[in-house]
């Protein structure tokens, strides 16, 4: 059997596409790919969280960074670096290079002494630093040589000019708000104040203080401005330069020509011939967490040390929904109806009762199907997980202990239930795919609000739980009509 055509071993890949979960945003994704929230009580993808970046760090030497450290590093690692032919992280190695003898009156007949030089190696298509005449480094990390873009200087000239533009903007708004503001003299007008005044308003006027605040708001605060010219930009041409001849008449070596993915990697450059490439400094990666959007809990947080795979709050759908898989599959012909076998995994470690219901038309992944499912309309209790089974296998759940219908129930195994269910094609698409609504229980349990005032230990506050009955559209991938 493949690995592959396993709908199991998809499942636990998280590359299952058979049977997809409706999240709050209202798309469909395999249930190892959303979050579920304990206090809304939805489910949600990566689509409808808040994404918070926590570190950076980078994914070769696991050196963690803050954010102000990754922003002037340009999000790049100063010691590890990707092989510019195929993206694979780059090793060093060392090497012993003779040294000149200083004198050159000294005795040749005896051996050179040798020094030890690194260079930058790929294990994967053996491209190396030397190459490229790139010079060895004495040190194992750092000071490998780095070359500019031509526009660099350009760029950041530009850049100062906007800058410099923004501050003069920014210092016309304040200028325009200081002369904006009514003072005394114009409500002295307004209200007829002015006559009574006579002689006194026009002495102000005349008086070296009002020239000093019409002057505070029309000038600058810093005297002169001080003006900046504009960088030289590029100037487009019309007319497009002929292709010189040597690219008809000379003969492509392959080996020496790079293709469009290797020249992307340097958007900047764009290098045409192996000769140009240049060891690129390894991008950083970010530990991110997931927020809800609704209530805003945290729905994913990971330690903060990189080298960690340990989460300090995890809420996946997989460890909080009925995980419903594909087990086995008749013979799916148009028109007619075929049995099928589906199981329930119950994550939680209570009983779960899981009941099935049509889709009406509107709803959410109706318009979807291409067949009819016909499922039990009893409801399915699952037993409670027991992490005891995994180990010794004492305590397992037998089907004595539920009144199942072997009409319905095919077998029980731990938290694990199979069931049978019709299905029949009503369409002439090549996929089968149907659609239908899950709800099942779960126990949310929720801190008291209101604490009690006397805090002896013989009276504590046991948290409340309320039982809810949760909705989950799903849409369930069969494989393709057999052909009669």
């Amino acid at each position: 059997m493949k690995l592959f055509s396993n709908t199991t071993a998809l499942t636990v890949l998280g590359v299952d596409q058979h049977v997809l979960y409706a999240c709050q945003c209202k798309e469909f994704k395999p249930i190892t790919k959303l979050y579920f929230c304990r206090h809304c009580t939805k489910l949600r993808c990566a689509k409808c969280v808040t994404h918070e970046v926590d570190s950076f760090y980078c994914p070769n030497c696991l050196e963690n960074m803050p954010s102000a450290e990754a922003k002037l590093k340009k999000n790049r690692c100063a010691n590890c670096f990707d092989c510019p032919s195929c993206g694979n992280t780059l090793s060093v190695r060392a090497t012993a290079v003779p040294v000149a003898p200083s004198n050159p009156l000294e005795d040749t007949t005896q051996q050179a002494p040798a020094k030890k030089m690194h260079y930058l190696n790929c294990g994967f298509c053996r491209w190396t630093t030397r190459d490229i005449s790139l010079p060895d480094q004495v040190t194992p990390s750092g000071g490998w040589h780095d070359r500019e873009y031509d526009f660099t200087k350009k760029m950041s000239a530009l850049l100062e000019y906007n800058k410099h533009v923004t501050h003069q903007e920014k210092l016309q708004k304040e200028r325009q708000k200081l002369t904006k503001r009514r003072t005394n003299m114009y409500l002295m007008d307004r209200y007829g104040y002015s006559i009574s005044l006579g002689k006194k308003r026009g002495s102000f006027a005349s008086s070296p203080l009002s020239a000093s605040v019409l002057s505070r708001t029309n000038s600058s605060p810093g005297g002169k401005q001080k003006q900046m010219e504009a960088p030289e930009s590029y100037t487009v041409s019309e007319c497009i330069e002929p292709i010189p001849d040597p690219f008809y008449t000379e003969t492509i070596q392959l080996e020496n020509v790079l293709d469009v993915d290797q020249r992307l990697q340097e958007a900047g450059r764009q290098p045409t011939l192996a000769s140009d490439l240049y060891p690129k400094h390894k991008s950083l990666m970010v530990r991110r967490s997931y927020r809800c959007k609704e209530c805003e809990h945290n729905l994913c947080k990971p330690e903060f040390n990189p080298s960690s795979i340990k989460f300090k709050l995890q809420l996946f759908g997989v460890q909080y929904c009925p995980l419903l898989q594909i087990v086995k599959i008749g013979n799916l012909v148009q028109e007619e109806e075929a049995e099928c076998v589906l199981s329930l995994t119950n994550p939680l470690d209570t009983i779960m009762y899981v009941t099935f219901h049509p889709l009406q038309e509107g709803d959410l992944g109706y318009d979807q199907k291409t067949a009819e499912i016909f499922l039990p309309s009893t409801p399915l209790a699952v037993a409670a997980k027991d992490a005891t089974v995994e180990f010794d296998g004492i305590g397992s759940i037998s089907p004595e202990n539920f009144d199942d219908d072997p009409s319905i129930v095919q077998s029980r195994s731990s938290n694990k239930l199979f069931f049978y269910c019709n299905v029949k094609p009503i369409s002439k698409d090549s996929e089968v795919k149907v659609s239908f609504k899950m709800r099942y229980e779960y126990k949310m349990i929720v801190a008291p609000l209101i604490r009690k005032l006397d805090s002896s230990p013989e009276k504590t506050v046991k948290p409340e739980e309320h039982l809810l009955s949760l909705d989950i559209n799903v849409i369930a991938n069969l494989g393709n009509i057999n052909i009669k």
